[in-house]
């Protein structure tokens, strides 16, 4: 078998400029300097059939496990058994400079993303591809061991690739079920005393329903001699509950005038253009946004992000990348304002071997 080894290291400085909603109190002016998580080291493996991945990332000072997988392609289809990306991971060219030190791709400001899971995946030659993950517990309220799974978490899709157009559909499905048998007592006295046994007031609630999570999401991309075109719609129910981050507030919740769970809905896209300048530099700008609602919420919570980049060659393997951005919260469901951080900075990024 042939055997390749790959990695990269990434550090960044950037200003953050914190408005007053953001912080509660003053504006503030900080700056960050970080070794990026998403720094890398790993290992292909691949023989005439067999391909195999293995890969290392660091952060806080430790390595930790990205990827690792090994894939089989019979006639038809490839098996693959192990940890990679799921559907929800279409990022392509994607990157923004600022998240703790983290290429972020507008991850929870536009894009549905839920990084790199255990799975076993079947890929069809012609598009289609079902992974079958491990599920997740989802609990409004009490507690995760009080639910039941009877399904895998699953994400099923589509891509379909026809000169410089690509389109990639997905969809991804989590089901829980509280145990029938499972019921919750709740202190509902606002005035309740510990000392005072006599001011407790109790609500007796028989869980017997169903949480459904539920994301999808559209990517197309056009390649173009010069230019690039890259754009994502999405929805979902509870995404946050199936594993999707979200600068928005995502989860299930629990209504306790109809005794029964409450879902939040959530929408959003991005897109980006990419221009090539020359063969040492590109430009990239990008705009996302996100919004959710429940029934709980008087309006939307809101949260966008816009950014624009240069990346440029230093040398082979090493590329510079001044950035500005906006990240944006918005408002919350009840009208609250959450505040924006503006930045500006660069990351240096070093490719090996």
């Amino acid at each position: 078998a042939d055997l390749g080894f790959y990695g990269n290291a990434r550090i960044g400085m950037w200003y953050v400029q914190y408005d007053k909603d953001y912080t509660g109190g003053k504006e503030r002016l900080s700056m960050d300097y970080d070794l990026y998580a998403n720094s890398r080291f790993g290992a292909n493996f691949s023989s005439d059939k067999f391909t195999a991945n293995v890969e290392f990332g660091f952060k806080l000072g430790n390595a930790y496990l990205r990827k690792i997988y090994g894939e089989y392609k019979f006639d038809k289809f490839s098996l693959l058994v192990g940890q990679t990306y799921t559907g929800f991971s279409d990022l392509a060219a994607q990157v923004t400079s600022i998240n703790a030190g983290l290429d972020c791709c507008l991850i929870g400001y536009g894009t549905f993303f839920d990084s790199r899971k255990p799975m076993v995946k079947l890929s069809f030659d012609n598009g289609p591809y079902l992974m079958i993950m491990e599920p997740v517990k989802i609990a409004p309220v009490a507690d995760s061991k009080d639910m039941d799974v009877l399904l895998p978490k699953l994400n099923i899709g589509y891509k379909f690739q026809a000169d410089n157009v690509c389109i990639h559909t997905t969809f991804g499905l989590n089901v829980s079920q509280y145990n029938d048998e499972f019921a919750v007592i709740e202190v509902i006295n606002p005035d309740y005393d510990p000392a005072d046994s006599t001011s407790m007031e109790y609500i007796d609630l028989s869980l017997d329903d169903m949480v459904v999570a539920y994301g999808m999401a559209a990517t197309i991309s056009y390649q173009a001699e010069d230019f690039e075109i890259l754009g994502q719609i999405n929805y979902g129910q509870n995404i946050v509950d199936y594993g999707i981050i979200s600068a928005v507030y995502g989860k299930s919740g629990w209504d306790y005038e109809k005794n029964e769970v409450m879902n939040t809905f959530a929408f959003g896209g991005f897109g980006q253009f990419i221009y090539n300048l020359n063969e040492k530099s590109k430009i990239k700008l990008g705009v996302g946004y996100i919004a959710s609602e429940n029934d709980e919420m008087k309006d939307q919570d809101n949260a966008m992000s816009i950014f624009g980049q240069v990346c440029y060659k230093l040398a082979d393997k090493i590329i510079l990348t001044p950035e500005i951005g906006v990240l944006d919260d918005m408002e919350d469901g009840f009208g609250n304002k959450e505040g924006s951080r503006a930045y500006v900075g660069t990351k240096l990024q070093v490719n090996f071997p």
